[in-house]
């Protein structure tokens, strides 16, 4: 329970507790003390209501979009009786719907049975926030694809500026793989100019950039967009092309392979996320396997 006040905060065991005090403050306590307690019971109260938020859920969609317009809320209600929904899917159609009951039913058409990764998520939120029409459209492009590298956030960057620029930059990052030194660059270029995060996407996708070179590139975005998508093109490598391991504890695997696995491993994630568990436990057990058969070849 909160702790009760009367005027004067009254010092409680379960306050301290709560509100992280070690005693509640007196009358002839300093103003001094008085505002460290004030401090501490407003991070308190912040902390428990971002504890209390509750996730959006398919049908608290629905039931909005039925505030809004009856008829669409019973196709909303039809499409939640016959399809699954992914967690992130329904964060970003309550905002399409709050803007307007058909940017949310064809946000939750769009999004039946598909999954969202929720990394993806912020990005094709602040998206639909900018327009709510756009929201169907990124949840098309990021569909049961995976993300890597945390590229997304140069998507967000771009969102920031332009919802269309969001949602080219999340249609060139959905399902590539990602050096990771390589997205505080196209963060930057995104920042300066974001239709071209798109441009630094697609040069950088795919390859592993060695030896500081992304370094240099972020130098170059500092001062230019477009320098720095044409140093992230130029140079690194195509992790397909790099030399083998030449240490014996490490083991070579092909694109194809890895990319096998991952398949497993998110339709393991999204069998998981509808419940399936003998599904989900049956892709780990086959995802598993297929690595131990990469190690003993």
């Amino acid at each position: 329970m909160a702790p009760d006040f009367i005027g004067i905060p009254i010092a409680t065991k379960e306050s301290d507790r709560k509100f992280g005090a070690t005693r509640a403050p007196f009358l002839g306590e300093t103003i001094g003390g008085k505002m460290k307690f004030l401090v501490k019971l407003t991070i308190g109260l912040i902390a428990v209501v971002a504890i209390q938020a509750k996730a959006q859920t398919p049908a608290d969609v629905c039931r909005k979009i039925t505030q809004l317009n009856s008829s669409r809320g019973a196709e909303c209600a039809a499409l939640l009786s016959r399809h699954r929904f992914s967690p992130a899917s329904s964060e970003i159609c309550m905002i399409a719907a709050n803007s307007s009951s058909l940017n949310g039913l064809q946000c939750m058409q769009t999004a039946a049975d598909k999954y969202v990764a929720p990394e993806i998520a912020p990005t094709c939120k602040k998206i639909a926030s900018l327009n709510a029409s756009r929201a169907a459209t990124c949840i098309t492009a990021a569909a049961d694809s995976d993300f890597s590298g945390g590229m997304e956030a140069a998507c967000l960057q771009a969102a920031h500026s332009s919802s269309l620029s969001g949602v080219q930059c999340v249609q060139a990052v959905a399902g590539n793989f990602y050096d990771p030194a390589a997205t505080p660059v196209c963060v930057q270029v995104a920042r300066l100019n974001a239709s071209r995060a798109t441009d630094c996407a697609v040069a950088s996708a795919n390859k592993i950039y060695p030896n500081g070179t992304a370094s240099i590139c972020l130098e170059a975005a500092r001062s230019s967009s477009l320098s720095g998508v044409q140093c992230m093109n130029q140079s690194g490598l195509d992790y397909d092309e790099e030399p083998p391991p030449s240490h014996d504890e490490y083991i070579e695997v092909t694109k194809s392979e890895l990319r096998e696995i991952v398949r497993m491993l998110r339709r393991g994630q999204r069998a998981l996320d509808n419940g399936n568990t003998q599904r989900a436990g049956r892709l780990m057990q086959n995802s598993q396997q297929a690595l131990q058969d990469i190690i003993q070849q």
